[in-house]
């Protein structure tokens, strides 16, 4: 369960409804950490910018993003893919669902963490803070606190830097490529620590939208929650 999970994951479809919920929620949390990454930020010189620079400009990077809605596609470990949409607001919520043959989608409300898989008729939900995806969701973000840099590289036009969440480095890693300059991302692989390696895209990521507040609510059709609520 994403209780214990100690790291973003990734995994296909197909086994999540095999292995439970657990393994659908590493897939969405993948899209989740990148897609935070692809808000836009200033250009500056990537020949005179210093390590330091560049990890503070991507902290701007993720500190500029208020809202963000995008096309996604997935490449999973096995050759399969599967697309769908996200949409997020910080702080603390986000919807992404997944392409209607996949059944799937997770909501944040601000509090809980909700995985839905609708072929199974079942909703899984977490503590938001309990869940990688809080990380991602809170109102600040600073590199080098929660999460750990482990490796910048730079050249032709483009940046990768290695992640991973501190203290648990051993766990898993996920590799952001972006243009240098301007900063707009790419790709991103999440490789877990299996060596799993997970790969997803943007496709026409937009900034500054305005969401109902209601498409972060979920009404359980499959039996409340523990403490009732949505």
């Amino acid at each position: 369960m994403w209780a214990n999970a100690t790291f973003w994951w990734a995994t296909t479809v197909a086994e999540a409804r095999g292995v439970r919920m657990r393994r659908a929620a590493r897939a969405l949390l993948a899209v989740c950490l990148s897609t935070l990454l692809g808000a836009p930020a200033a250009a500056e010189s990537e020949a005179a910018e210093s390590e330091s620079e560049l990890i503070q400009r991507v902290e701007a990077y993720f500190d500029g993003v208020t809202t963000l809605e995008s096309r996604f596609i997935q490449t999973n470990p096995d050759g399969a893919y599967v697309d769908g949409v996200i949409r997020l607001q910080r702080p603390g919520r986000m919807r992404i669902e997944y392409a209607p043959e996949a059944g799937l989608e997770v909501i944040a409300n601000g509090a809980f963490f909700i995985l839905v898989d609708h072929r199974l008729e079942e909703a899984t939900y977490l503590p938001l803070e309990a869940t990688p995806a809080h990380l991602l969701l809170r109102e600040d973000f600073r590199l080098g606190e929660e999460i750990s840099v482990l490796g910048v590289d730079r050249g032709a036009g483009l940046v990768r830097l290695a992640l991973a969440r501190k203290g648990e480095e051993a766990a898993g890693t996920v590799t952001v490529t972006l243009n240098a300059d301007p900063l707009q991302l790419r790709q991103w692989i999440v490789e877990d620590a299996q060596g799993q390696r997970t790969r997803v895209t943007l496709l026409d990521p937009r900034f500054g939208l305005v969401f109902d507040p209601d498409l972060f609510t979920f009404d359980n059709p499959y039996g409340r929650r523990p403490g009732g609520g949505n």
